[in-house]
């Protein structure tokens, strides 16, 4: 029984918006695709967005369609290959190497400011430079002949070809390869990145607060044309039924509200961090769309953290009794990433349970009886108890 179950629209909405004006986004297979056209093609939402479907761009006849179809009039995907051209393009062989694509240049009517604006960019030393470049690596192999796909080269057409006239977005469901490189330089506004003139840093959350706050932010109503704003119709209803596929969708939500979590947590806006945990808590509530076990316990920490030890002690319950579970069926699991020894001692160390301290140092006595630093930790942990 699907009644009430808005997940593909909402998703297929949330992701349309989450593109400015006249953009063109590519996508990665079905879900991300079929939904978008209908909202499109049916209820006339977003139609200015040209979606680009990777998977069917290993084919001449759609790569014809983007190029010379245009149903809307609002625009066509700039693309430079002659239509005999695109007939015989084919994979072809391919060692990695350096891509430089020129950014957007002042000019009479559009200055550097302008620029700036228009990407929200808070590092303009590349827009300086006057170029990105990405290493673009073969996602082909024959042997020991290396490739790339037509899907790679036609992003590449199209990145080079569009020349920053038009916003360009990939979904997040977009696999890494299918970016051919360009990871560096898409940032988070949504469900999708886009790609803008400035490069990420090392250990910085690469997104736009502003946008991605907005967006996360619930709409009321909807909008045929760009407005920020998702829908998380019915996430937290208990008597809406969502399957496996559902599921996996919307853990793409709780991506984005932990990445903009990062964001605040490393600028210092530890209350912002908060209220971002709690928001997609109360959208999409862990009792009844179920994170893992580890996602549960780095949440935790999150809380942690920001400085919220109510928050942090309530979730840190449930992730101790599932890693006490998981101790009980799997005395030997020391080696996995989320292993329950890791998680209890960490827990007990954040909350000062030095009594249980001290039992997980014994039990992991049991497996490394000879080791130092187990036997130090017993002996600290009797000491203070003691």
């Amino acid at each position: 029984d699907r009644s009430n179950n808005w997940v593909p629209w909402d998703y297929s909405y949330n992701l349309l918006q989450s593109c400015a004006p006249n953009s063109v986004l590519f996508t990665n297979g079905d879900n991300d695709t079929f939904p978008l056209w209908y909202l499109q093609d049916v209820e006339g939402v977003r139609r200015d967005v040209k979606i680009a479907n990777l998977s069917l761009l290993n084919t001449e006849w759609y790569i014809s369609q983007l190029k010379n179809n245009d149903p809307y009039k609002v625009g066509k995907v700039k693309i430079r290959l002659s239509d005999q051209q695109i007939k015989d393009v084919r994979p072809i062989q391919w060692s990695a190497r350096n891509i430089t694509v020129p950014l957007p240049k002042p000019s009479s009517t559009i200055s550097y400011s302008d620029i700036i604006q228009q990407y929200g960019l808070r590092d303009t030393s590349l827009l300086k430079q006057g170029a990105i470049s990405f290493m673009m690596n073969p996602t082909l192999n024959y042997g020991n002949v290396q490739a790339v796909r037509v899907q790679d080269l036609m992003v590449k057409e199209i990145v080079e070809a569009n020349n920053w006239e038009r916003p360009i977005y990939f979904a997040v469901t977009c696999s890494e390869d299918s970016k051919i490189g360009l990871s560096d330089y898409l940032r988070m506004e949504g469900m999708a990145f886009r790609l803008v003139p400035e490069k990420r840093k090392a250990n910085d959350e690469f997104v736009e607060p502003n946008i991605l706050k907005a967006n996360l932010t619930e709409a009321i109503g909807y909008s045929k044309d760009f407005q920020p704003g998702f829908k998380f119709r019915g996430l937290n209803d208990p008597n809406i039924f969502f399957d496996d596929n559902h599921k996996r969708m919307v853990q793409n939500y709780r991506n984005a509200f932990l990445r903009l979590t990062l964001f605040y947590l490393g600028k210092g806006q530890n209350d912002l961090a908060v209220n971002t945990l709690n928001s997609m808590d109360e959208k999409l509530p862990n009792k009844l769309i179920p994170m893992d076990y580890g996602l549960l316990y780095e949440i935790s920490n999150l809380y942690l953290r920001a400085g919220a030890r109510d928050n942090y002690n309530r979730l840190a319950a449930e992730v101790e009794k599932q890693a006490l579970d998981r101790l009980e069926k799997n005395p030997s699991d020391v080696q996995s990433m989320y292993n329950p020894y890791r998680v209890l001692l960490d827990i007990y160390e954040g909350q000062g349970r030095n009594d249980k301290l001290l039992e997980i140092w014994q039990k992991l006595q049991s497996i490394f009886p000879d080791d130092p630093n187990v036997k130090a930790n017993i002996q600290k942990y009797r000491s203070i108890i003691e």
